[in-house]
């Protein structure tokens, strides 16, 4: 999911949109070192109206340095290095900066972090220390608990804290690669031609793809 964040509108008009479509508040927990590095935290003034945005187009971004995929059938232990890959193909496409939760601390057989990966992109790719454990997101009492809440949490924060100071952000995982094909060569070109009709929210498809040979 990519949307638009309207930072023009009246505060009671965005407050609504956040209650009922997600997006981005006009207050936001905005880091301090959000030019890069690890994110400090601080609590921002209210941006002013029509205020210019720092970016264009950010993404946010819950992963870990390792992993057990649903239903524990297999154990990832390379994700470090899938996410560099997925940094450095989304920065060549056009993302001005990348907010990195990193929930590497939640997971019990990790000794890591991903921070040897975010410091390689220092001004671009921010790490945001993120230990939330799984909580529980399904009602019940049954044994299955749910098990991507610490997500969904990552992602609000990084819509409150960040998204009001660009004009796109996106939430995706590191096997999620947005991939501008036919006539645009970035994704801000995507972006652009979308704003021009009108279009603030854009849903991806997810297909298998080979990626464009020319971009790397």
């Amino acid at each position: 999911l990519m949307t638009y964040v309207d930072s023009s509108s009246s505060p009671g008009a965005t407050a609504a949109a956040t209650n009922e479509k997600g997006l981005a508040t006009d207050v936001a927990i905005l880091s301090e070192s959000a030019e890069g590095g690890e994110e400090g935290g601080g609590l921002s003034e209210k941006p002013k109206k029509n205020m210019d945005k720092r970016y264009e187009l950010i993404s946010c971004v819950w992963t870990s340095d390792s992993f057990h995929t649903r239903g524990e059938r297999r154990h990832i232990t390379d994700n470090s290095r899938r996410l560099r890959e997925w940094l450095e193909f989304h920065l060549m496409t056009g993302f001005d900066h990348i907010f990195v939760y990193d929930n590497s601390g939640a997971q019990e057989d990790s000794t890591g972090s991903l921070k040897p990966v975010t410091d390689l992109f220092p001004g671009q790719v921010t790490r945001i220390n993120w230990p939330s454990k799984v909580c529980n997101n399904r009602p019940g009492s049954g044994d299955n608990k749910g098990e991507r809440s610490s997500q969904y949490a990552a992602e609000s924060s990084c819509r409150l804290r960040f998204g009001v100071h660009s004009n796109w952000i996106g939430a995706f995982d590191v096997d999620e690669y947005m991939i501008p094909m036919g006539e645009y060569a970035t994704m801000k070109q995507v972006l652009a031609d979308a704003f021009a009709r009108g279009v603030k929210i854009l849903n991806f498809k997810s297909m298998r793809a080979w990626p464009r040979r020319l971009l790397l």
